[in-house]
């Protein structure tokens, strides 16, 4: 565990937070990191109703639903021994940034790129916003440019595995975990994320529907089934 001091713009006020490292295999020359957050936003800041701004939000799928599958990769880990070094970091304070500021953002993920607590990793993956009923992963602009080759294979991968939410389509550019990890470490990463949340007419991101009757099963099934495929045939993915 790493536990660090922030400054939460939102808030204006001073936090502990605390990124938690599970690791498998440490020993193997080959380290990767799945990543995602685990703090959700203090308020609902994007709530239609104005009585809502200030009530926390569950973040069921803002943060949840990424860890979701980070645990349930834990347990499978514990089970079944990777080939390489699989790490599972669970970064805190990703939420209480303003929008005009993006380091005010991503506290836990900067705070670990620039403490470096594991070395030589090969590459990073964060999952974010994995599990909304109607998931469409595009292809997140910054991470086309962190790792174009991990995207590519990702992607191809999930369309011979019939897993129909990953789109072969370039979407926006979004500041998340995987930006520190490449800024500050060096770490070629990069980010599987829906941040239309449900979609491009409505928005349950930063309000209190971000419950889990608004989340699915099903896309978390997606998200984790590519994951598992990727720890267990990585050498696949480069062979060529």
């Amino acid at each position: 565990m790493q536990n660090f001091s922030f400054e939460s713009a939102l808030e204006k006020k001073s936090h502990q937070g605390f990124n938690i490292v599970a690791r498998f295999n440490p020993s193997s020359e080959t380290q990767i990191l799945i990543g995602a957050h685990w703090d959700t936003r203090p308020y609902a800041d994007r709530d239609l109703e104005k009585k809502n701004f200030y009530k926390p939000i569950l973040g069921a799928n803002d943060g949840a639903s990424g860890v979701a599958i980070l645990l349930e990769l834990a347990k499978l880990l514990n089970k079944n021994k990777p080939t390489i070094g699989v790490n599972l970091v669970f970064f805190d304070a990703e939420d209480s940034g303003v929008s005009e500021e993006n380091e005010s953002y991503c506290k836990g993920s900067i705070f670990f790129a620039k403490n470096l607590p594991i070395p030589n990793i090969k590459e990073a993956i964060i999952l974010d916003m994995v599990g909304d009923k109607q998931l469409s992963l595009p292809i997140e602009r910054n991470s086309l440019n962190f790792n174009p080759t991990l995207v590519r294979q990702l992607w191809d991968r999930a369309k011979k595995l019939n897993l129909k939410a990953f789109k072969g389509v370039v979407g926006l550019a979004i500041y998340d975990d995987h930006v520190p990890l490449f800024q500050y470490a060096n770490i070629p990463s990069i980010d599987i994320i829906d941040f239309r949340y449900p979609n491009s007419f409505k928005n349950y991101w930063h309000t209190v529907e971000d419950t889990p009757k608004n989340c699915s099963p099903e896309s978390l099934g997606q998200v984790g089934t590519l994951m598992v495929d990727y720890i267990f045939n990585r050498k696949f993915y480069f062979s060529k």
